[in-house]
């Protein structure tokens, strides 16, 4: 009992050793079966335009099936790219590991630019908070998806700008800036350069210094964004047109807004946002009751940096409040400038306050004892023949689940950040357990495997996408990584010897066939076949 006591004392007079605690289960938090599950939507497209990119050497012109591919430029391609290549393996884990990896570099950033700013206590549960925001910990860090990476990239835009100009280092402010904007371009297109736009024009306005947005260390600043961009669009033009890339990166970019949407979706939006907002990024969003206070807001008021991340935050969030064809992950940088604000007004609440002794205390209690209890309870909810290594798993969560609760019993002061543990912990039992039981009944496991047997049944023989024959990307990747090479399209008439993938209730209207093999694509439950001319 003596060395307990001794060493809840030597925790409480160093809290860091606490705090690297719950930093280290941020990397079994997001890494443990990464690689597990089937890629699925948009993260299929961005591996294969990478594998397109290696198998055929061109670096510059992204395809899928063998055919240009507009919708957004190729940075975050040659990132995995990179680590495929680095590493020699296309499995899943490596095309979503340049994500985790920029999600820690985020909370990195996010830290280490707050913490003279508001405080080692305010800048770690900030940073923190952001990469176990809801969303994030429980569906876009295990995506490989560009979101992520172009989040960290304008969240070090807004600091670029507010840095530089309180320093009065007007040239490092827009060259660093137009630096930082073209590799947002590279990574997403037109979103960087809005992104830009706004923040410069409403900052600059806000200090009364418009004027210096004509200058030439802002023509300088451009000039960079220029050379970059124009050199990566010389490149592209030479092997296909501009026009239609052009027209399709404004097209991608409007079809989300009110130009391409009804003005009854739109308006609605309007009302149903700022409640997405708060749910999507659960549970630190429920700081913003402290904003309540008037001496709160107030303080806020009076700190150049809260009121920056306010003043681009409410300047840049407006275009997506009024585009209702939104998903939650094109908000991601809006959570530093949002957290640093909340997590500050946190911790500006006196300790005696309601908010502090009642309402947060028993959120914190509830989940304290809750998450314990329901990871207590696993063995009787799960059935254990169905898992690997249940039991060994069982314990770990357990033990952990434990050791939190004792924590955040004993540490009054650090309850917020053993918050983030309990999330951590949550995460690592959905990694153990939710993605074995999703590989076990999902659609996505069957449709992988079946059309892995299809990809090395045809292996070493010509295989075509037959005309306008529908498939989601999914298939494409996993059919060109076993066979090494690109899965094109057929345009002409069909010819012996080859083979040739085909809806299956088409088959009955083609010249006398063979029908190789069968799978069915993640689009309805659409069934294709590969079939060979008689």
């Amino acid at each position: 009992m003596k060395h307990i006591k001794q060493f809840f004392l030597f925790v409480e007079q160093n809290p860091t050793y606490l705090h690297g605690f719950i930093i280290l289960l941020l990397f079994p938090a997001y890494l443990i079966n990464l690689g597990l599950y089937p890629f699925n939507l948009d993260e299929a497209t961005r591996a294969v335009v990478a594998l397109e990119m290696k198998f055929s050497g061109n670096y510059i012109l992204p395809t899928i099936n063998g055919e240009f591919y507009y919708n957004k430029p190729p940075l975050f391609n040659w990132i995995q790219l990179l680590f495929v290549n680095s590493l020699g393996s296309m499995e899943e884990l490596i095309f979503r590991l340049p994500v985790v990896i920029s999600l820690l570099g985020f909370g990195i950033s996010i830290f280490m630019t707050l913490k003279k700013e508001l405080g080692y206590k305010t800048a770690l549960l900030a940073s923190l908070a952001v990469i176990t925001s809801g969303r994030i910990l429980f569906y876009d860090s295990f995506k490989g998806l560009i979101d992520i990476s172009f989040s960290w990239l304008v969240y070090l835009n807004f600091w670029v700008i507010f840095n530089n100009f309180r320093k009065e280092r007007f040239f490092q402010l827009f060259a660093l800036s137009w630096l930082i904007t073209a590799l947002g371009f590279m990574l997403k297109g037109l979103p960087s350069l809005v992104f830009q736009g706004i923040s410069l024009l409403v900052y600059f306005i806000s200090q009364k210094s418009f004027r210096k947005l004509f200058t030439l260390h802002h023509v300088a600043g451009g000039m960079i964004f220029l050379v970059i961009i124009g050199t990566y669009l010389i490149l592209y033009n030479e092997g296909n047109s501009l026009s239609y890339y052009i027209t399709n990166l404004w097209t991608e970019s409007a079809k989300r807004t009110p130009i391409e949407n009804s003005t009854l979706s739109t308006i609605k939006h309007l009302f149903t946002f700022p409640a997405e907002f708060i749910y999507n990024f659960l549970p630190w969003t429920v700081f913003v009751v402290a904003l309540f206070s008037r001496r709160i807001v107030k303080l806020i008021l009076d700190n150049k940096l809260l009121v920056f991340f306010g003043i681009v935050f409410l300047a840049n969030i407006l275009i997506y409040w009024i585009s209702p064809a939104i998903y939650p992950r094109y908000l991601f940088m809006f959570l530093p400038p949002l957290f640093a604000i909340l997590v500050f007004a946190f911790y500006q609440l006196e300790e005696e306050s309601f908010l502090k002794k009642y309402f947060f205390a028993s959120l914190s209690h509830a989940i304290a004892v809750l998450i314990p209890l329901s990871m207590i309870a696993i063995p009787f909810l799960l059935d254990s023949s169905l898992y690997s290594d249940f039991y060994l798993k069982f314990f770990v969560l357990a033990i952990l689940a434990l050791i939190l609760c004792v924590l955040h019993f004993r540490f009054k002061y650090e309850r917020a950040i053993i918050l983030v543990g309990f999330l951590l912990l949550v995460r690592i039992g959905f990694n153990f357990y939710a993605f074995e039981d999703r590989m076990r009944s999902g659609i996505e496991a069957y449709q992988k495997n079946d059309v892995i047997e299809v990809a090395k049944e045809t292996k070493g023989r010509s295989l075509y996408l037959y005309q306008n024959c529908p498939i989601h990307y999914t298939s494409t990747f996993y059919i060109e990584r076993e066979r090494q090479e690109i899965l094109t399209r057929w345009r002409g008439q069909m010819e012996h010897g080859k083979l040739y993938i085909v809806p299956e209730k088409e088959t009955a209207n083609l010249p006398d066939h063979q029908v190789i093999s069968t799978f069915e694509t993640n689009l309805g439950f659409l069934r294709l076949s590969v079939i060979e001319l008689e």
